[in-house]
């Protein structure tokens, strides 16, 4: 199995630098996606010590570029961009050797006999997905623009009444301000140009299978190169419609649920459209989500090294989104649920500031929850917090961690401590919750940064704030800080 996996590999272009032993290659599959990626290309990767070199000087060349940027505003922001594109770029590489020496460590405590020993039913099995090949075949062209089949009954009556199937069909409605790609595919469909606000439809197919908190993708290391409906995820259609049709199939389909409530889904940073389609169908099957999913998709250019691009284009998405905010408010929902991750927390976030300083309505939100929030916390505690509490009739939520890797490093490129990590002490603001999910974030994970969606204890405590009302006492988090300053803590 080892050496079919090398050749795949090797035909891929991704053998260089991957370690020959089965242990190496292993400890490898336990990696964040970068990292593993990282292992595979590089064939003379920097040691630890050289790379925390590097990033001392390039933390030098930062301070300096930020220290003469006044005297030369342009020239000096152009430099300064590319410094920080530089040490985001070392900080991910730092993070990667500290995990693999991590991982290591754990396989060598649990070895037990020697490597000659054991079989390969010993070794624990390691769940290990990949993103869909951009170029990936689809279940054929766009469908016409008719009303698809009613969304999917809740993961609870599947199980029970539906366990010959092999996949479960989710529909779920978008707004994006993407571009067309002129490609057919579904997920080509939209490219990563800022464009006008448009809407469609979208069929996400889930493998009967399917484990809470996981996105079954086709996987390299597995020898799975294409999508099996059966065992993973498949974005199967992606249909533009114009905003009376969305808005006319919208309101049938809400006429025919239990719950007259919309779960609106905004993606981070590395996001495409096609896993942002297939996250929110996950979002609402996992949460059992009784109501209409939706998600707002913005033209992140869905690669680890577009942080800084992303950060400008989800600025430039924010009139989008408030615009679909008064497009969703037409519609026959009694309530609205927005969850914001990441960076699409600071999209969100800002663009109901605005609407708030120019008294549009916002009646219809009612949860406002961000997870891993990717927000200059002095900005969002003097600016944004005071805006969102003006909203009465919305609860504000924040998720935050300890292990999330990816934050951390956004703290040290922008030089200013985010709202959605905790290292620094946790975020707390007067009428809002904040929730330290730490214990249930693992850096190994997208290096801590996916919680809101891989955690089965985080998905848990959202369906319980969703769909039961629970307060964070009532879900059974522990109460922790000190009075005035409480937050929740999640086991």
């Amino acid at each position: 199995m080892l050496t079919r996996i090398l050749l795949v590999l090797a035909a891929l272009g991704l053998g260089a630098g991957i370690a020959s032993s089965q242990s190496q290659l292993a400890t490898d599959l336990d990696l964040p996606a970068p990292c593993r990626a990282k292992a595979a290309g590089d064939k003379a990767a920097e040691g630890l010590g050289a790379l925390e070199k590097r990033k001392e000087s390039l933390e030098r060349q930062i301070a300096k570029a930020r220290a003469t940027k006044p005297a030369a505003e342009e020239a000096g922001a152009r430099k300064l961009t590319k410094t920080q594109a530089a040490l985001l770029d070392v900080l991910f590489q730092i993070q990667c050797h500290q995990l693999r020496q991590q991982a290591l460590a754990q396989e060598t405590a649990s070895a037990g006999p020697p490597a000659a020993d054991r079989t390969s039913a010993a070794r624990p099995k390691r769940r290990v997905v990949v993103q869909q090949p951009a170029d990936a075949p689809a279940a054929g062209a766009p469908e016409p623009a008719a009303l698809p089949p009613p969304p999917a009954p809740t993961r609870r009556a599947v199980r029970a009444d539906a366990a010959p199937a092999t996949a479960i069909e989710v529909t779920t409605y978008f707004a994006t301000n993407r571009g067309l790609s002129g490609k057919s595919t579904p997920a080509t469909l939209y490219d990563a140009k800022v464009s006008p606000l448009s809407y469609g439809r979208a069929v996400v197919t889930i493998p009967s299978t399917h484990s809470p908190g996981s996105l079954e993708l086709p996987s390299v290391w597995r020898v799975q190169l294409r999508p099996d409906p059966k065992r993973h995820f498949t974005l199967k259609s992606a249909v533009p419609l114009t905003i009376d049709e969305v808005r006319s199939e919208m309101a049938q389909r809400l006429a025919g649920l239990p719950s007259k409530a919309i779960l609106v889904f905004v993606h981070g940073y590395n996001m495409s459209f096609a896993e942002t389609a297939m996250r929110t169908a996950q979002l609402a099957y996992d949460l059992e989500f009784p109501g209409l999913p939706f998600f707002f998709s913005w033209p992140s250019v869905a690669q680890v090294t577009g942080y800084l691009r992303d950060t400008e284009t989800a600025q430039l998405s924010e009139e989008a989104f408030d615009q679909m905010l008064d497009d969703l408010a037409r519609l026959p929902a009694g309530e609205i649920y927005v969850i914001a991750h990441s960076m699409g927390s600071r999209l969100v976030s800002q663009a109901l500031r605005s609407r708030v300083d120019k008294g549009k309505p916002t009646a219809h939100l009612r949860e406002l929850l961000l997870a891993a929030p990717d927000i200059n916390v002095d900005l969002f505690r003097s600016t944004i917090a005071p805006r969102l509490k003006a909203m009465q009739a919305m609860q504000t939520t924040v998720y935050a961690s300890s292990s999330d890797l990816a934050l951390m490093a956004s703290k040290a490129v922008h030089g200013y401590r985010r709202v959605g990590e905790t290292a620094g002490g946790v975020f707390v603001y007067p009428g809002f919750d904040t929730v330290d999910a730490s214990a249930a974030s693992l850096a190994m994970r997208a290096f801590g940064h996916s919680y809101l969606t891989d955690s089965a204890a985080v998905l848990k405590d959202i369906r319980s704030l969703l769909r039961q009302k629970l307060s964070a006492k009532a879900r059974g988090l522990t109460e922790a800080g000190i009075r005035p300053d409480v937050y929740w803590s999640l086991r």
